[in-house]
């Protein structure tokens, strides 16, 4: 199951992962509940019982507590893997964040570029030819300078 959360991020695993995890909590409260069950038993009939019945109600004691300690085990390996896995998939969430929002950042600069050329005054370069080319330049040269302020001030970390 570790492998198949090492690669690409897939459902199938994810599942899997939850249904083991619902199976260690059926385990364990069974197994604990087995392993208070008998407890009570031998202090009560302990007593009453055979040395053989008070031997073999101590092994399947042992036994009970020995599943129940490796359930607990494997609980708690999975949470690991759980936890793992989830600080792997906030982490992915965390840089596709960052990267919508640098992209966002960018895009929104020809826009402002943009705006200010769409009013109705007098601008620089207004009744030049190659007056929307030089917009898109100022566009691209402001965007090139949000991008490496970003990149300067380690937002790309």
């Amino acid at each position: 199951m570790q492998r198949g959360l090492h690669g690409r991020t897939n459902k199938k695993a994810i599942n899997q992962l939850l249904n083991l995890q619902t199976d260690l909590v059926y385990f364990l409260t069974s197994l604990s509940a087995n392993n208070d069950m008998l407890m009570m038993f031998k202090r009560k009939l302990g007593k009453t019982l055979s040395d053989d019945d008070n031997a073999a109600l101590d092994d399947v004691i042992v036994e009970i507590q020995q599943g129940l300690s490796m359930a607990q085990m494997a609980n708690q390996a999975a949470q690991q893997v759980a936890n793992a896995y989830s600080n792997l998939l906030d982490s992915n969430i965390n840089n596709t964040m960052k990267f919508l929002t640098v992209f966002s950042i960018a895009l929104t600069v020809p826009n402002i570029v943009f705006g200010f050329y769409g009013e109705n005054v007098e601008l620089p370069f207004m009744h030049n030819q190659i007056a929307w080319q030089i917009t898109l330049l100022i566009s691209l040269i402001l965007v090139i300078i949000v991008l490496l302020i970003m990149h300067f001030s380690d937002f790309f970390q």
